[in-house]
């Protein structure tokens, strides 16, 4: 048990320094923190759930390799936006928690681009009795170059 908690506080120090490197970056390239946040601190997130996805599906684990890649997500926003908010909460506490929040237009372009994908993974899913072959797989990687594309047209101002 102490191991794990020691291993859980190394990997909270060092999130906050790489959290921080990526900040000044930003600062000294003009990269809004947005768009960071949607490239460089995503891919970092993810690497090591892609790589280990596809390690399980090697293996013969397809179904938990799916899972994975499901699961991972959601457990990050349910459980790290609400640890998120229930701290800010507990913060403001007997004060009701009254921060705006500013839907910035890379969040939505991600939020609207998210759902689409969703939706759409489960229409081509039911259609082909749950029978995904390459041809859904290149259509999520170019989906995805797109919506990094529009993420930095977005993010630098080329779009509005």
């Amino acid at each position: 048990v102490g191991a794990l908690v020691g291993a859980v506080l190394w990997i909270d120090t060092l999130s906050g320094e790489v959290v921080a490197l990526l900040q000044s970056l930003g600062f000294m390239f003009d990269v809004p923190a947005p768009l960071l946040g949607q490239t460089a601190l995503a891919w970092g997130n993810s690497v090591g759930d892609a790589f280990a996805n596809a390690a399980l599906a090697r293996q013969g684990e397809v179904k938990m390799a799916i899972t994975g890649c499901f699961a991972a997500p959601i457990f990050n926003v349910l459980c790290g936006f609400g640890l998120s908010l229930l701290i800010e909460t507990l913060k403001s506490y007997p004060e009701p928690f009254t921060e705006d929040l500013f839907i910035d237009p890379l969040l939505a372009n991600a939020l609207v681009c998210q759902a689409a994908v969703l939706l759409l993974l489960l229409a081509a899913a039911a259609a082909t009795r749950f029978t995904l072959g390459r041809a859904v797989a290149a259509t999520l990687v170019v989906v995805y170059v797109c919506f990094l594309v529009l993420c930095l047209l977005i993010g630098f101002g080329a779009i509005d």
